[in-house]
């Protein structure tokens, strides 16, 4: 019984790690969206030029 609790801890910590670094990656993802749209912008996107 006290090995299945400290799997059970194991997997929790395992987890939450998972979770963070997921968390992490769509804020990177959306700060390079957002400097993406910002470079299509500056570059005439608008307009109608082809990039």
């Amino acid at each position: 019984m006290h090995e299945l609790l400290e799997k059970a801890k194991e997997l929790q910590v395992l987890q939450t790690s998972l979770q963070e670094r997921l968390d992490a990656k769509e804020k990177n993802d959306m700060i390079l969206f957002q400097i993406l749209a910002m470079q299509k912008c500056s570059s005439g996107f608008f307009t109608g030029e082809s990039i």
